[in-house]
């Protein structure tokens, strides 16, 4: 097929595994967005398309009740339209996709499509209810994770059984754990099965469950404060676990709002918050570079003044840079670097008011390292429809993204140019992304037109 190839090119310095800053992303359009209370839920498919849930009634001047989901260019899926019934304030309050395609999704509803669901319930992708998990009766419901193993962990307040704040479902639906205790206001799934949860109750404010739903008896940790409660974490690659809330104090050592566990719970006190988060933190996620983000009430952090509510943390626990962000809720990294916040009427900058936006790395804005200097990298796509990637040479991984985040090329090269075949692609913006064997990152970005 005949291409017209139009290079769209932004030269993004070489960066290390430090500093990718952000700025707004030009090509998602949100319009007006979401009408307030707005987000509490994300959830992204494999195809990029965005799943919001949460206690809104119009997105972009189109009623809808508390779900919703997007193209990955903003553009709302009209096709989806599950009928939200018997809702209270908050709506939906927790969003997963299943490796099938299917939807959960929890919070405080009754009603879904005119089924009785106690505010849980599966969709199939295009929306329509498969069914629900028997008698949940949720008064409320707030956090979702589900297993390598199929196991779907349930937090929040049950009215059936009554004072029940966890429950576990087998890959078939059936319940198989019912437990009481703190609720889980998080769940993240580790890849070997296991739970991590985030509660409000000293001295259980983070535990781990096994897949059946029992305590994890190999991880124990002391999280302690005036109010001690974990509201987000997220699991490291290499296991270790980041927990934001509001609390003081970790394994009797100060860490105020921001900590840093070992896989088996202990401390890492490798990670030097100083004095820390002066307010309580919302959420967290790590970008691909290791860098944390951090959605946070708080003015400042280790005593700078912060910009508004986003705040982007060195690996090691030290400042990097905070952004004019208010209204947020929910914080979602996606595989290529950009980045999704959400939240009550959220902004970034001089943005609108639309309580959702998409997040880019900067052009030019990285500190390098020291020793970590990259040649050159460009792009460009020749007549025959074939991208053509200079740099310096050397061992290093080429991946190409499209505008959804999806990976659609990836190899190992060793030339100093590689040509590559642009074939089944598609059309739009895509990015590619250079990593040397030092971690250097390095980015440019073309457009592939029909």
């Amino acid at each position: 097929m005949k291409h017209a190839l139009l290079l769209w090119m932004v030269g993004f310095s070489a960066l290390t595994v430090h500093g990718q800053h952000l700025v707004l992303d030009p090509t998602f359009n949100a319009g007006t967005g979401f009408t307030a209370p707005g987000v509490e839920a994300l959830a992204v498919q494999v195809d990029g398309r965005i799943l919001c849930g949460g206690g809104f009634r119009a997105y972009n001047g189109t009623p809808l009740f508390n779900i919703a989901r997007l193209y990955p260019d903003g553009a709302l899926d009209m096709g989806f339209a599950p009928t939200i019934e018997d809702t209270l304030a908050d709506g939906v309050l927790a969003l997963l996709v299943r490796p099938d395609g299917g939807i959960v999704m929890a919070g405080e509803f009754e009603v879904v499509d005119l089924l009785p669901c106690g505010g849980l319930v599966h969709l199939l992708p295009n929306g329509t209810v498969y069914g629900g998990y028997g008698s949940t009766n949720g008064a409320m419901l707030f956090s979702l994770a589900l297993t390598p193993g199929g196991e779907l962990f349930v937090g929040g307040h049950f009215e059936v059984p009554w004072g029940a704040t966890l429950r576990v479902f087998n890959s078939g639906g059936s319940g198989i754990y019912t437990g009481s205790g703190p609720a889980p206001f998080v769940l993240k799934a580790q890849p070997d099965g296991r739970v991590v949860a985030g509660t409000n109750t000293a001295p259980t404010v983070v535990v781990r469950y096994l897949p059946n739903g029992q305590l994890d008896p190999d991880f124990t940790s002391d999280v302690t404060g005036t109010w001690a409660l974990v509201r987000d974490l997220t699991i490291l690659p290499d296991g270790r676990i980041v927990v934001v809330g509001d609390f003081d104090t970790v394994d009797g050592q100060p860490r105020a709002n921001i900590a840093r566990l070992m896989p088996d719970g202990s401390l890492d006190a490798t990670f030097d918050p100083g004095t820390g988060f002066d307010a309580v933190c919302v959420a967290v996620d790590v970008m691909p570079s290791g860098s944390l983000l951090v959605g946070t009430y708080s003015s400042t952090y280790d005593g700078t003044p912060l910009q508004g509510e986003l705040v982007q943390l060195h690996p090691d626990g030290q400042l990097d840079t905070s952004y004019q962000v208010t209204g947020l809720n929910e914080i979602h990294v996606l595989q290529d670097g950009r980045v999704l916040i959400a939240g009550t009427w959220t902004t970034f900058g001089n943005s609108l008011n639309t309580g959702i936006h998409r997040l880019m790395p900067e052009i030019g804005t990285a500190v390098p390292v020291a020793g970590t200097a990259a040649a050159p990298f460009t792009v460009y796509v020749d007549r025959a429809g074939v991208l053509v990637a200079t740099s310096g040479g050397g061992a290093a991984e080429l991946h190409l993204f499209d505008v959804a985040g999806r990976e659609v090329r990836s190899f190992r090269t060793t030339a100093p140019v590689e040509r590559i075949g642009l074939s089944g692609i598609g059309t739009g913006v895509f990015v590619a992304m250079r990593v040397d064997e030092r971690g250097v990152r390095q980015w440019q970005r073309f457009f592939v037109g029909g």
